[in-house]
């Protein structure tokens, strides 16, 4: 590290990766409110802009299965953008990392897999299913946005993430064929 720089701080092309973390953390929770407004508005059949939704919204977090998960997802989401904007050490980052991969769990406990005749296995392979792809697809953006900032560690990121995009496609497929092989 350069002079009174330490390994773990956010400094250069760190801090433009957290800033995009930053922006992307506020962008998915905006969508997941979006989300989860008008599917409370869709499962209660009642507008979003009618007087008394407030109501109908408390109560679709609070009662359904599917909302508590569209809730805690948004919520986790937010608690993801706090910490990037707040972190000034790595380890901050990481633990954003670790809590938007977190964020999107819920999300599987309530998808297709969960009315499957196996549940658990489905929702296993299904929630195992999103993180691989999160990983691969959300590495590949991040790298292709600031691929060309890295400079001397372009190499060294880029090894290390094939390593990762390798393991991701061997989850995601697998995970893909599983959950394949429960709905035939």
């Amino acid at each position: 590290p350069a002079a009174g720089k330490s390994v773990d701080s956010l400094a250069g092309p760190r801090r433009t990766m957290v800033r995009a973390a930053t922006v992307a953390s506020l962008v998915w929770a905006g969508a997941g409110l979006v989300v989860l407004v008008l599917t409370a508005a869709d499962v209660a059949g009642f507008s979003p802009t009618a007087s008394g939704f407030s109501v109908v919204l408390f109560s679709f977090t609070a009662q359904l299965e599917l909302g508590r998960a569209l809730l805690v997802s948004l919520l986790l989401v937010l608690l993801v953008a706090v910490l990037c904007t707040l972190a000034t050490r790595v380890v901050a980052v990481a633990w954003a990392a670790a809590l938007s991969l977190l964020a999107v769990l819920p999300l599987s406990l309530v998808g297709h897999a969960a009315g499957s005749d196996d549940h658990m296995n489905a929702v296993d392979s299904l929630a195992l299913h999103l993180v691989g792809a999160v990983l691969w697809v959300g590495g590949l953006v991040a790298l292709v946005l600031v691929g060309r900032r890295l400079g001397d560690q372009q190499e060294a990121v880029v090894r290390r993430y094939s390593m990762l995009a390798g393991a991701c496609f061997v989850l995601v497929a697998l995970s893909g064929v599983v959950n394949a092989a429960l709905r035939v």
